[in-house]
C-alpha cells in the first residue's frame, strides 16, 4: 500500500490544508493568549464589542497571511526542493522590508498583511488587487 505512488495535486492539497489548520490553529491560541492576559492585568475597555473588532481584525489579517503564504507550498512542490522555497521566501521577506521603508507596501502582496493590521497605511483596492 505504501508503493501506491502519490499525485502531486493531492500532496499540494494535503500543504494546503495543513497551512490553513496550523494557521487557525495559532490565530485562536494568539486570541486566547491575549483575552487572556488582558483580563489577567484588568485592561480597561475590555467590551465586548472592543473584543469582537480586534478579534475581526486579527482573523482578517490571519486570513491575508495565509493567502499570502500559500504560494510558497507551490514552489516548493513544484520545486521538490526546499532550498529554493527556502530562498525565494527569503528574498521575499527582504523585498517586504523594503517596500514598507518605500512607502510602496501597499502594492506588494507580501506587505499588505503587516499592514492592514497595523493600519498605519491608507490600503487601496489595488493592495488587495495585487493577490
Amino acid at each position: 500500500m505504501l508503493a501506491v505512488p502519490v499525485q502531486r495535486s493531492i500532496i499540494l492539497l494535503a500543504k494546503f490544508i495543513v497551512v490553513a489548520v496550523w494557521s487557525a490553529a495559532l490565530f485562536h491560541s494568539d486570541l486566547d493568549r491575549r483575552a487572556g492576559m488582558g483580563a489577567l492585568i484588568q485592561l480597561p475597555g475590555g467590551s465586548l464589542s472592543v473584543i469582537l473588532q480586534g478579534s475581526a481584525l486579527v482573523a482578517a489579517t490571519a486570513c491575508l497571511t495565509i493567502a499570502v503564504i500559500l504560494p510558497f507550498a507551490v514552489l516548493c512542490q513544484r520545486g521538490a526542493r526546499l532550498p529554493a522555497a527556502d530562498g525565494v521566501a527569503m528574498l521575499t521577506l527582504n523585498r517586504d522590508q523594503y517596500s514598507r521603508i518605500s512607502r510602496v507596501g501597499r502594492y506588494f502582496p507580501w506587505a499588505v498583511p503587516g499592514l492592514f493590521a497595523q493600519a498605519k497605511s491608507p490600503l487601496t483596492q489595488a493592495s488587495y488587487g495585487s493577490y
